[in-house]
């Protein structure tokens, strides 16, 4: 099945760096990802052209499993588990004919059609992933500080002798 898979591209001012950051900030365990597969999904939108995110672009790999199996150093069933794993957890969409070809056609640097590896589901994911980002990172604050509290609370306690000391710890 060919297919056009045109998406409606990052929101303004954003970029693929910027998803790339984002993804790289929540990690393999943050997205819930096996490393296979989230070597795979970070490999497809280093792969991609800048111009792949843009609003009304197509952001599509037709690259075949043995090559981004040699690429990325692992074995082609390891690609074929994490293709299935991405589309499970609607990371990627996979636009491939009855036999599983892959093919497209890129015209002066946008890509014109495409059967392969949809990236337009991590793209119309943004948000939801910034979101995730953000709130891990207010999370890791808010613990780090409540860390802090209790430090300093135990060392008022322990200075002011409402806690008997037993013995030094180290």
């Amino acid at each position: 099945m060919s297919v056009s898979g045109r998406h409606t591209g990052l929101p303004a001012g954003q970029s693929k760096s910027d998803l790339l950051q984002v993804l790289q900030d929540l990690g393999r365990k943050g997205l819930g990802l096996t490393p296979s597969a989230f070597d795979l999904l970070m490999f497809l939108c280093r792969r991609a052209n800048r111009v792949d995110f843009l609003h009304g672009s197509i952001c599509t790999s037709w690259m075949r499993v043995g090559r981004i199996a040699r690429e990325i150093g692992i074995s082609e069933r390891s690609i074929n588990n994490a293709q299935r794993e991405l589309r499970t957890e609607g990371f990627i969409k996979i636009t491939t004919s009855a036999n599983g070809a892959r093919w497209g056609e890129r015209v002066d640097g946008q890509i014109r059609w495409a059967s392969g590896l949809s990236l337009a589901p991590t793209i119309k994911r943004f948000a939801e992933l910034t979101k995730t980002r953000d709130q891990k990172i207010s999370e890791t604050v808010a613990i780090s500080e409540l860390q802090a509290e209790i430090r300093r609370l135990r060392s008022n306690l322990l200075s002011s002798g409402l806690i008997p000391t037993f013995g030094a710890r180290a």
